[in-house]
């Protein structure tokens, strides 16, 4: 398995043997373990030095092992050099080793290429059942997950662009009507002072008895009768919705905007 070299940020203490090791041991003791991986596999070598501290020619050996928190090393393994007995105080220094680049390498190339490039293997292949054919086309794309094709009743980001980059918004409101024929306050009495261009509105009133009717509806039999229409307009020093309308009923009013 793919094996690190230190815990992450710190810099693994070289240690020393606090018990002989004997050759076949599958186990040792050595002095401390601050910043070793504790319970995870880890390389590290172990060397014998002279009186000047040099390295004893031929005593160099290379390990993995799974260091504990009370400085034991278990489950050790050759990688490197002739296995062999070490005195106490002989030297156990972690480090990535050539064994630990050889596995690296090896795994690696499970996925690679020699050259760096991945394989094609390593790619997992489209399911038939998520992409049909391999292609996507507009039959298979879910358009409700896109935030322009949902309506809520508070403001949201469609995610879409004006003619100045600006983002674009929308919302529905739902507001009644009370059918006194008289131009009125709607949308619940909102002020739209917020809005910078109004780029859309579709609106729908819903009569009682199962009618509707657009927003701007003329009857054919009277044109000079206004049945339903809205509009933006100071009221106030405030950007408010007006509406007259003849008929009592629910307004169902959709925007799309920019802001300030």
């Amino acid at each position: 398995m793919l094996r690190k070299a230190s815990v992450k940020g710190e810099l693994p203490a070289s240690a020393k043997l606090t018990s002989q090791k004997e050759r076949g041991a599958q186990n040792l003791s050595i002095s401390t373990v601050d910043g070793w991986l504790i319970g995870e596999e880890q390389d590290f070598v172990i060397f014998e030095t002279d009186s000047n501290n040099d390295i004893v020619p031929g005593s160099a050996t290379s390990w993995k092992g799974v260091p504990a928190s009370n400085g034991s090393i278990a489950g050790l393994t050759l990688t490197g050099g002739l296995d062999r007995l070490y005195p106490i105080g002989a030297a156990v220094v972690p480090t990535a080793t050539s064994a630990w680049a050889n596995d690296l390498v090896e795994w690696l190339l499970k996925s690679h290429n020699p050259d760096g490039t991945l394989k094609e293997s390593a790619i997992p292949e489209l399911k038939p059942q998520v992409i049909p054919e391999k292609s996507i086309t507009a039959d298979k794309i879910d358009f409700t997950t896109m935030p322009g094709n949902k309506y809520k009743n508070t403001e949201f980001d469609t995610g879409k662009k004006w003619i100045n980059d600006k983002p674009i918004y929308q919302k529905t409101i739902i507001f009644n009507t009370t059918g006194s024929g008289a131009e009125e306050t709607g949308a619940n009495n909102e002020n739209f002072s917020y809005i910078d261009t109004l780029i859309s509105l579709d609106a729908i009133l819903n009569m009682p008895n199962g009618e509707r009717y657009p927003n701007s509806y003329t009857n054919p039999s009277a044109p000079s009768i206004q049945y339903f229409q809205l509009k933006f307009a100071n009221w106030n020093n405030a950007q408010v919705l007006r509406y007259q309308t003849r008929s009592v009923g629910t307004v169902t009013m959709t925007i799309l905007y920019t802001k300030k």
